[in-house]
Formats: C-alpha cells, structure tokens, sequence
C-alpha cells in the first residue's frame, strides 16, 4: 500500500481487499472480505487526491450519516464505519450485480424490464423522501441490479438530507448534467422528490430508446434540451413501446414540476395501472470474470424490433388499456407522507383521459334527460334539452382538450348539478301527469 490507495491483498483492520470496484462520486470503492466472519462487503473512502479537503470529508460524513438513516430492501444499506489512520473507512452492503449503465452497454431494454426496475427504485425513492431525503444523483450508473432481479439505488453522496442546503449554498447546479431537472440545472434552493422523479424518467425513456432525450456537443447543449425542449415520445422511436407507459415516463420527464407526478407513490401508481399490476422478472446481462454474460439474459432488444419469448409476453401482453384518472397525492408535509396514500384533489397529468369527463357525463345525462322529456310528453322541452346538451357538451370537448389543463372537476360538476335538476323537473312532469290521470300517488312514509 502506498499510504494513498488500498491494493489487492491489503488488510485495512479486520478486512481484507480482494478487488478495486472503481471510484464512485468523490470515493474510492474496494470490495473487501471480513477475515472474521468471512462476509464479503464494499468499502469506500475518499478519493486519495481529496484526502484533507475539509469540504469533502464534510460531504464524506453527511453520505454516512444519510446512508445510517436509510433501510431499505431497495437501497444499499450502511454496515458500519470505522476511522484508521486519519480515514473514515464507510462499510456498505456489497450487491452482486451489475450497473443499469452497463446493461444498457449491450442494447435497450424492453418497456416491460424497464418498468419493473422504475418500479423498484420508485419504492427506494418513497421511502427515503418520506425520511427527508432528497438523492438528487438518480442515474443508471447509480442503479445496481442483483442476479435473483432486485434492483439497489446506490451513491447518496449529493443527497440532501432535510432542511440541510450546505451543497447548494454557492448556487451551483449539482447532479449528472444528462439526467438532471430543470430546477437542478437552475440551482433552485427548494428542491424536492420531483427532481428524482424527473431524473428517474429521463433513466427510464433511455432504458427503453437507448438514447439520451436530451443530448449535444457541449454541456449548454444539453442544458438548453432539459430546459427548452420538448422530448420525442419513447413510442415514436419504438413502436413495440405501450402508449401507458409510454405516457407515464412522459408525464414524470414534464419541464414545470407541478406538472409531474407530485410522489413517488403517485409515479409507482400510475406505472401499475399501465402494466396492469404485472411486472416481469428484472433479468439483464452480468458479469463474468470482468466480462459480461450473454447466455442467460433475454431482455435486451434493438431499437424498432420487437421481443419474443416468455419475457415480452409479460411485458406487452395481454393489450394493456389507457390509464384510468389518477390524481397526483401531494399531502401536506410530503416529505413525511406514508406509503401510498389514498389520491385526493390535485393536478392531473394532460395525457390522462378522465373517464368521468364532462363530455362522457353529457352525453349520459342528455339520453336520460331527453327520453325523461318524451316520457312525459314534453316533446318541445325535449328539443330545448337537446340544444342545450350540444351547447354544454361541446364547451366541455373545448375544455377537455385545452393544453395544459390542470383539473376537469368545475366541467364535471356543473353536469351533474344541470343533470340533477333536469332528473328532478322529469319527476316533477311525471307527478302532475300522473295527477291529472287518476293515478294514485305513493304514501308517505315516515323519515327517519
């Protein structure tokens, strides 16, 4: 050991190193062996060029005490810490597995393996911004994917913890530039989940294109795409994409925030409905001897070709159906909201249909309304209702499909207050008809 790296075969107290996993952040990454229980673990430390940076060992002690915070069976948990020889030596679960960004070396994934690695990840992220942490660095470099299909968000370097903005105190832009959010790229001091939401969607559209939404020449390039641009639909460069989930990854990469899902349980819920609560099993290419497998993996496939055998099937079929209305949850305290909370009023994504839309309720209420009429032989006010159905209907079409919307809740209403009073006139015209027929009237009851 040359007092500045750790090498194979180094003993750093009770461990042994057996090999150099790579730097990650600003830490050098070891995969070492516990010489007394014989539990393979991965230890990192900071980089030998930052030793004695008293920003960076601040930096190095927050990751740590993020990481003793976080629990997860989606995250890679902290073992232990101990300091030696003037180190902070970080101990964290070592996961057998290989990067998203190295899967994605050998070619696109199908939309089915991309929504199920989405999926886990996704409870990652709710659980650590229920714990008020924001990981800020959501890319597939930092995505590891177990053997038996468990995916670990990995590197909580950059991660802000609570009300904790010491990393964003210069006003400078920190993340990886291709998956970052627009309010990263302009420094925003009030981050919040939605910037991991974001980053994930951009992780997911690439997964599943195998390509960059925003990419360039130079860094202002890619800023100017994340901040600027509109990107092309994933279905516009595959086919085979599901227009559900197509439509998901759409609305978590939306420009404004509060056009995005508002949680990460609002995100993984949504992705549910598009894969009608099946996910198939998380299978990509691993390592062997440095080298990665090709025998045992189906999921990748090029881009305009579609997946055959037992994994596509799951991930295409049967025909998954548009998304059923889903509202964003955004509970007050939404750092600490519990896991899936039940949907309340709030911003709908435009690529949603409503099914209890205005138009929908026209035209229901117009038949009922109209043979009501006729019913009753209001033939002349059963035209007017008709007129005046087109007229609504055709505001709320206006309405329905306005961009941008936010909420259809004021068209839907005002239907079913117009359908409550035209249902209750039909009943008034029935009664006197009735009356003036002779026919007896039904007793009243007591109310209780």
């Amino acid at each position: 050991m040359d007092g500045n790296a750790y090498e194979v075969g180094d003993r750093v107290g009770d461990y042994e190193v057996i090999e150099i996993l790579g730097a990650g952040g600003f830490g050098q990454v070891y995969k070492v062996r516990n010489t007394l229980s014989d539990r393979i673990e991965a230890l990192k430390v900071l980089l030998p060029s930052h030793i004695g940076d008293t920003a960076l060992t601040e930096r190095f002690m927050r990751e740590i005490k993020v990481q003793a915070a976080l629990q997860h069976q989606n995250i890679a948990n902290l073992l232990g810490v101990q300091k030696q020889d003037n180190r902070i030596l970080m101990f964290l679960e070592y996961i057998d597995g290989v990067t998203l960004d190295k899967a994605l070396d050998r070619g696109r994934l199908s939309a089915g393996t991309t929504a199920a690695i989405g999926a886990q990840v996704l409870d990652a992220l709710a659980y650590a911004h229920a714990a008020g942490v924001v990981h800020r660095d959501v890319k597939p470099a930092n995505i590891m994917i177990q053997k038996n299909g468990t995916v670990k968000l990995m590197d909580f370097g950059i991660a802000r913890f609570g009300s904790d903005r010491k990393l964003t105190s210069t006003g400078a832009a920190i993340g990886s530039l291709h998956y970052m959010s627009p309010e990263q790229i302009n420094a925003l001091p009030d981050l919040d989940g939605r910037t991991d939401l974001y980053s994930l969607g951009i992780v997911m559209y690439q997964s599943m294109t195998g390509t960059k939404p925003f990419d360039g020449p130079s860094d202002f390039s890619i800023m100017s795409g994340h901040l600027n641009m509109a990107p092309a639909p994933p279905i516009t460069l595959d086919p085979s994409v599901p227009r559900a989930i197509n439509d998901v990854v759409l609305c978590a990469v939306e420009k404004n925030r509060d056009h995005r899902f508002h949680t990460a349980q609002a995100f993984r819920q949504a992705l549910d409905q598009a894969m009608g609560g099946r996910y198939p099993k998380v299978e990509v290419a691993m390592p062997v001897n440095g080298s990665a497998a090709g025998s045992s993996t189906v999921p990748t496939v090029p881009i305009g070709r579609s997946v055959t055998g037992p994994t596509a099937a799951m991930s295409t079929a049967p025909p998954i159906p548009p998304p059923i209305p889903t509202q964003n949850p955004m509970p007050s305290g939404y750092a600490q909201a519990p896991p899936l909370p039940p949907p309340h009023s709030g911003p709908v994504p435009v690529i949603y249909v409503n099914y209890k839309s205005p138009t929908v309720a026209a035209v229901f209420g117009f038949l009922v309304s109209w043979a009501g009429a006729l019913y009753v032989g209001k033939t002349s006010m059963a035209f007017l209702l008709l007129c005046v159905e087109i007229a609504v209907a055709t505001a709320s079409c206006v309405a329905s499909f306005a961009p941008r919307r936010t909420n259809l809740s004021s068209g839907t209403m005002i239907e079913l207050l117009f359908h409550c009073y035209t249902a209750w006139l039909c009943h008034k015209w029935a009664t006197e008809r009735n009356a003036r027929a002779g026919v007896p009237q039904m007793p009243n009851y007591p109310r209780y």
